[in-house]
């Protein structure tokens, strides 16, 4: 997986070596993530009465952009902060339990677009990518529950895409991004927890200001 990411990534630098634009700007919004830390059937649930709802998390991202390309094909890596917060509901035993959580992690999505209209100062844009997740001081309260210990990955692809606006310095993306991999791992009484879903997907909207 690693290496076709890499040969995705050079036949996109490769492509845009005779780039005829370049911008710079910066970016941000919002984000909602489903399928945010499902625990369900794993075998932390013991009885057919125990219930773990699964989360919905919601956050921010902001960061900066680079696009380089010509007038229609285009190559944008970007370098973003992304912060989230997500609750889920814990039905064990005939008790509730509340799991909080928070993540923090920088996101290095690299889109290749194409430009599906072009009208003066206005530009419709299709793109998709690769992107790199580096955790950066992710946090639970898992391990208070039922000898939990969860360990957030240091690292993780995902695959991203979308549609997006520009008007004359302003843009406006909408992306779905979905996990390559599980995000992070969980032990219970010192074993792995089985059939664990931590691949989530994610929705932006975000706006963008180019600078030059």
């Amino acid at each position: 997986m690693k290496k076709s990411i890499l040969f995705i990534l050079l036949l996109g630098i490769a492509g845009t070596m005779s780039a005829q634009t370049f911008a710079l700007g910066l970016k941000g919004g919002y984000e909602a993530a489903m399928s945010y830390n499902d625990l369900l059937n794993t075998n932390l649930v013991t009885s057919t009465g125990d219930q773990i709802k699964s989360g919905f998390a919601s956050g921010y991202q902001v960061g900066a952009w680079m696009r380089l390309g010509g007038k229609r094909v285009y190559l944008q890596p970007e370098v973003l902060l992304n912060v989230k917060k997500a609750s889920q509901t814990f039905n064990v035993g005939g008790s509730t339990y509340m799991a909080t959580y928070k993540t923090q992690t920088i996101e290095i999505p690299l889109m290749v677009g194409y430009k599906v209209l072009c009208v003066g100062p206005l530009a419709v844009r299709l793109n998709a990518g690769p992107k790199a997740i580096i955790d950066a001081g992710s946090s639970s309260n898992l391990n208070q529950y039922y000898q939990v210990s969860q360990d957030f990955k240091k690292a993780s692809w995902a695959a991203e895409g979308g549609v997006g606006v520009d008007i004359l310095s302003f843009s406006l993306d909408l992306r779905y991004s979905q996990y390559l991999s599980n995000s992070y791992s969980v032990t219970f009484n010192n074993a792995p927890v089985i059939n664990m879903k931590s691949n989530k997907q994610s929705i932006y909207l975000t706006l963008g200001w180019r600078l030059f």
